[in-house]
């Protein structure tokens, strides 16, 4: 789905660049195709998996099981993962919560299912899947945004990338289910595209500390 971006290969896990459709995007994309099956209005989490676990979603059916966690950085950056697992597979969505989309993001759960868009990794096929969890699920993320953060590009890149490496390695978020081992990982990154840009443009901030 995501064939602009070229995918790699971290710990045995596929990782690749996701994408988070707002609201917007989400309209306009099903008018472009005059409708996609599956597809609600609201947020989308867009992102890649490997063949065996498009697989295993199809036969398995929509009820996929989710798993929400949330992880501090070295530059006291937060993230959280939204991990799905059918079997002994899982795809992980890694996601800054000082990504101001990301932030609109979590709020709208209140109000919405997540939904997701995952992709045959190399390959133009998509399926969509919904979990709707209570608020109360949602809300220790939401408490861990970061609206204010003002760290430089350099640092947040970097330690962007030790939590790609931390989130690739197939223990570091355990299998949903007791007694089933993970043998297939995949992770989608969402970039702070719109949070770097912010920074980049802000000449205050140099490297995470003001002048």
């Amino acid at each position: 789905m995501n064939s602009s971006f070229e995918s790699f290969n971290f710990y045995g896990s596929l990782v690749s660049h996701g994408r988070l459709m707002d609201p917007g995007e989400v309209q306009e994309a099903a008018a472009r195709r005059q409708g996609i099956p599956g597809l609600l209005s609201g947020w989308c989490l867009c992102g890649d998996t490997t063949e065996s676990m498009f697989d295993a979603i199809i036969k398995h059916g929509d009820g996929v099981d989710v798993r929400l966690s949330g992880f501090v950085g070295p530059a006291n950056g937060a993230y959280a993962t939204i991990t799905q697992q059918v079997g002994g597979m899982q795809h992980r969505f890694l996601l800054p919560l000082y990504e101001p989309p990301v932030i609109a993001f979590l709020k709208a759960l209140e109000r919405q299912p997540i939904q997701v868009m995952l992709g045959r990794a190399g390959q133009d096929q998509a399926l969509m899947l919904h979990n709707a969890l209570p608020w109360r699920n949602i809300l220790p993320l939401v408490g861990m945004c970061e609206p204010n953060r003002r760290v430089g590009v350099v640092a947040t890149l970097e330690e962007l990338t030790e939590a790609v490496h931390a989130v690739s390695r197939p223990e570091t978020i355990p299998s949903v289910y007791k007694g089933i081992a993970l043998r297939d990982v995949s992770v989608s990154v969402i970039t702070p595209m719109t949070y770097c840009l912010s920074v980049g443009k802000d000449a205050a901030v140099v490297e995470g500390e003001p002048k």
